[in-house]
């Protein structure tokens, strides 16, 4: 029993030195990465940082472009001249200035404010300049015989001036004969007129006139003065 007990004995014993040995010669084999690990580390905290290269900034993008700068409008051009044959219409208010006598001296009592209409038509040369014939028809009532009615036809020349805008002064003449007819029959005498005026160019081919007259009638055969009168008017020329 006791030869039994010391064999068990020794076997253990064998058994724990073994083990301890075995253990001895695997430590260093478990540790030795630890080290290697270590010293990776170590190396990388001392080794210099690489150089870095910074890339350019591309201003390009984030730079506004320069606003170009607005066009200058065309420079106005002035109103077209020349166009050829032109013709047109007015309205007109006459305003008598003077008294109205016939020639055998009775004196009429016309309205003093009137009403009528011209017509005229020409041809227009470059620079504005037109010559035509014009004529027309006006009447004012009267109080103390029949109305004082005047037909008239004249040869005419105007002058429309190009300032380089839509608005053009005008001006223009005329002379020629008036019919005046009255309580003692048809008179006939000699005619003039000066006209002063705004042209409004609405198209190439179409305008707006405003403008003011003055015109004027010789006694002769139809009256026994001179007769006076101012004839604002408004109207509207075509262009061919």
């Amino acid at each position: 029993m006791n030869a039994n007990r010391l064999g068990a004995l020794a076997a253990i014993v064998i058994a724990i030195a073994a083990s301890e040995v075995r253990a001895q010669d695997v430590a260093p084999e478990e540790t030795a990465p630890e080290e290697t690990v270590l010293e990776e580390t170590s190396l990388e905290e001392t080794a210099p940082p690489e150089p870095t290269t910074t890339a350019p900034l591309d201003t390009s993008a984030s730079t506004p472009a320069l606003a170009e700068p607005a066009p200058e409008p065309p420079p106005q051009r002035p109103i077209a001249r020349g166009r050829g044959v032109t013709w047109g219409l007015t309205l007109i208010v006459p305003i008598l200035a003077t008294d109205v006598i016939e020639t055998n001296g009775r004196a009429l009592d016309p309205f003093p404010v009137g009403g009528g209409i011209d017509g005229r038509v020409g041809f227009e040369l470059s620079g504005g300049i037109s010559l035509g014939v014009t004529g027309g028809v006006s009447a004012h009532a009267s109080d103390n015989s029949r109305s004082l009615a005047m037909y008239r036809g004249a040869v005419e020349a105007r002058w429309t001036i190009d300032v380089g805008e839509m608005v053009a002064p005008s001006f223009g003449i005329a002379a020629g004969v008036l019919l005046a007819e009255l309580d003692a029959g048809l008179g006939v005498t000699a005619y003039g007129r000066v006209l002063a005026g705004v042209q409004l160019m609405f198209a190439p081919w179409v305008a707006m006139e405003l403008g003011v007259s003055v015109e004027g009638a010789l006694g002769l055969d139809a009256f026994r003065d001179p007769v006076l009168w101012v004839s604002p008017q408004v109207g509207v020329s075509f262009y061919e």
